[in-house]
């Protein structure tokens, strides 16, 4: 292969694998393969791996893919709707939209999803103007959520019933 520089259209061609999660056997694997779509967008597909076959599909769209532990489905997040894919069938179940969802755990016996979500205070605290664009920083509360601006909202931990 000829060597050349790179151009803004192989940048919008390359696709970056990540949220892995492979069956107790290690005979399958799925994660996101997420790549550039639109001017400002990404568009990232669930994809599975056989072991056994060599075979790849993309078996749904969104992102951090969780096998069950039977390995029949994944539970993943399409922007901040929780959503599971049978592997077998190939529906989905859609189980609710939860903000700022993540850190997705199936429970050992497959009939529920845990996850973390965000709960937002209702309003700004006593004495506090509102102003459009305007964002208030409390200096203890600076990245305490661990990603950024905390907007005060508090993680907590909810489930999904499958059964």
């Amino acid at each position: 292969m000829e060597k050349r520089l790179m151009t803004p259209e192989d940048i919008l061609n390359l696709s970056v694998p990540g949220s892995l999660s492979a069956a107790a056997d290690g005979e399958t694997l799925v994660f996101s393969l997420k790549r550039p779509s639109g001017e400002d967008g990404y568009q990232s597909r669930i994809m599975r791996f056989s072991h056994a076959t060599g075979r790849l599909e993309q078996v749904g769209e969104g992102t951090q893919p969780k096998l069950s532990p039977d390995g029949t489905k994944v539970a993943c997040l399409q922007g901040e709707e929780l959503v599971v894919l049978d592997l077998a069938g190939g529906g989905e179940k859609r189980c609710g939209t939860y903000r700022r969802c993540q850190d997705l755990a199936w429970s050992p016996d497959g009939g529920k999803i845990l996850f973390t979500f965000a709960n937002p205070l209702p309003r700004l605290p006593q004495g506090l103007p509102e102003l459009p664009g305007i964002v208030w920083v409390d200096r203890l509360k600076f990245k305490s959520d661990g990603e950024g601006l905390c907007d005060g909202s508090y993680r907590h931990v909810g489930y999904f019933d499958l059964e």
